[in-house]
C-alpha cells in the first residue's frame, strides 16, 4: 500500500550453544589444580578505576554472590553442570561448533566486574597486564584440558556420547538460509 521495501541482509547468525558436563569438569578441575593468575594491587587498583567509571546498574552485575563488593573476580567459582549453562555471555560461533563436536570454553577475569562489552572500558584494559596473565593462564588451561583429553581416550567416548543424548536426534542446522552467499565487504 506504501510501496515500502525491504531487503534482509544476513550478516551473521550463530547457534545456540551445546554445553558438555563432561569437558567442562575436566576443564574446571585442571583450573582449580593451575589455580589463578596473580593479581598485583596495581591490577585490582586500576580494575577500581575502572568501575568507578561504569553506571550503577552495570555495577550491579555479578555471576556470583560470592563477588559482592570486588571489583575483579580474583577466586575460581564452583562448578556445577548450571553454573556453566550460566557463565556465557553474548554469542559466538562457537554454537554452531558445539552442535558437531564437543566443545568446552574457559573463561578468566581479564576486566573489571560489570564492565560492558564493546565499550572503551573494555579496549582500555585489554591492554593491560591483567588481562595478558588471564589470557596466558586461560591458554595454560586449555592446554592442560586438552592433555588430559589425549592422555585418556575414554573422556571423548564419554563427551560424544553425552553430546549425542543432548542433542535427542536433533543434528545442526546451519541459521543462514543456503541461498545467503558472503558478499564482498566494500
Amino acid at each position: 500500500m506504501t510501496g515500502t521495501e525491504v531487503e534482509i541482509v544476513f550478516d551473521k547468525a550463530c547457534s545456540n550453544l551445546v554445553p558438555n558436563s563432561t569437558l567442562e569438569t575436566v576443564m574446571y578441575n585442571n583450573f582449580k589444580e593451575l589455580g589463578i593468575p596473580r593479581l598485583t594491587d596495581e591490577d585490582i587498583e586500576f580494575a577500581r578505576a575502572i568501575r568507578s567509571t561504569l553506571t550503577e546498574e552495570d555495577k550491579k552485575f555479578r555471576v556470583a554472590p560470592e563477588l559482592a563488593g570486588k571489583d575483579v573476580c580474583d577466586i575460581i567459582l564452583p562448578y556445577t553442570e548450571e553454573s556453566g549453562k550460566k557463565m556465557m555471555f553474548g554469542s559466538t560461533d562457537v554454537g554452531d561448533v558445539s552442535w558437531i563436536v564437543p566443545t568446552v570454553q574457559v573463561n578468566t577475569a581479564c576486566w573489571a566486574i560489570g564492565t560492558p562489552g564493546h565499550t572503551w572500558q573494555v579496549v582500555t584494559q585489554g591492554t593491560l597486564p591483567m588481562a595478558e596473565k588471564a589470557m596466558l593462564h586461560a591458554g595454560k588451561v586449555m592446554a592442560a584440558t586438552a592433555l588430559e583429553v589425549l592422555l585418556y581416550p575414554d573422556l571423548v567416548d564419554k563427551a560424544k556420547a553425552e553430546l549425542k543424548e543432548r542433542l535427542g536426534g536433533e543434528s545442526y542446522v546451519c541459521p543462514i538460509p543456503s541461498d545467503v552467499k558472503p558478499s564482498a565487504r566494500k
